[in-house]
């Protein structure tokens, strides 16, 4: 069954332990915040999960705590994305059955195929998946993007229910919703974005940001879904700010930063990632001051 619908949608972060292992307890507290501003879901294990450090059985671990510890209707979407095929399919099949309601599944990076091999790689793991699948089109971090004809054409799959588009090409994304076949939702992946794509007819986000505001994220796209504009505007006007600030260096160290200075995690991540900067951690805590996050 298919729970994605539009809305707003948290990119959560994953949180460690001192020892490096992943604090589902934490995640839990995490995920019970953002449902009880509204959040309408939550991307789990992504970007600003810190996908590529979070091998498949941490991610089942965290799953099942999430599932058995939040309410049975909360829509878990797990990123199941890697660079070959087969390991793409089997990650997101154990994600299915460990109770992820869809998939979220990267453009393949670093071999950086061609547009043929990115309509077969999604198609086999469409074809396979028990859960739905999200096309994630970040070409920032994978070196390849998601072009009109490929993401179309597989828009046309029964299995794949929505994109999180992320390349930052407004007209790439005008062209995208215009031409989608009904049913097929265009998620902002990016903050500073949403209100002008879902002008544009998106279907909501899948944001970072909402990880510090997820009642201020919930609140524009609610707007925005209900053409009340200028309201959203207002909120947009607010938190664009932070929402630029969060990729001051590389996604997740700010906003992990900035959670742990809410008290709300215990700054660790995993190497190759390192910790927020001093100067940027200063110019951080100045940016959660402003919005009364301290």
């Amino acid at each position: 069954m298919n729970k994605i619908r539009s809305g707003a949608y948290t990119a959560l972060v994953t949180p460690f332990t001192p020892d490096g292992e992943v604090d589902c307890d934490t995640f839990v507290r995490l995920a019970e915040r953002q449902l009880a501003a509204g959040i309408s879901g939550l991307a789990l294990f992504g970007c600003t999960g810190e996908e590529a450090t979070v091998p498949l059985e941490d991610r089942q671990r965290a799953l099942r705590a999430l599932r058995r510890r939040l309410p049975a209707e909360a829509v878990l979407v797990a990123a199941g994305g890697a660079s070959d095929t087969r390991t793409a399919v089997s990650l997101s099949r154990a994600l299915a059955e460990e109770g992820a309601d869809a998939i979220l599944s990267v453009v393949p990076p670093y071999n950086r195929p061609m547009a043929q091999g990115i309509f077969d790689h999604f198609t086999r793991i469409a074809e396979d998946s028990p859960a739905p699948v999200i096309l994630s089109n970040v070409p920032g971090r994978t070196g390849r993007a998601l072009d009109l004809d490929t993401t179309l054409a597989l828009a046309g799959h029964p299995n794949i229910v929505a994109v999180d588009e992320g390349s930052g090409d407004l007209g790439f994304t005008m062209r995208l919703i215009r031409a989608a076949p009904e049913g097929f939702l265009v998620f902002s992946g990016e903050d500073e974005l949403t209100l002008a794509m879902m002008a544009l007819g998106g279907a909501g986000a899948f944001s970072l940001v909402s990880n510090q505001v997820p009642g201020k994220v919930a609140g524009l796209v609610a707007h925005a879904r209900g053409g009340r504009l200028d309201a959203a505007l207002a909120i947009h006007n607010e938190i664009l700010d932070l929402a630029a600030f969060n990729y001051c260096e590389t996604n997740p160290a700010p906003v992990k930063a900035a959670l742990a200075m809410m008290g709300l995690l215990e700054e660790h991540l995993r190497l190759p990632m390192t910790a927020l900067s001093d100067a940027n951690r200063k110019a951080m805590r100045d940016h959660l001051v402003r919005l009364a996050l301290l």
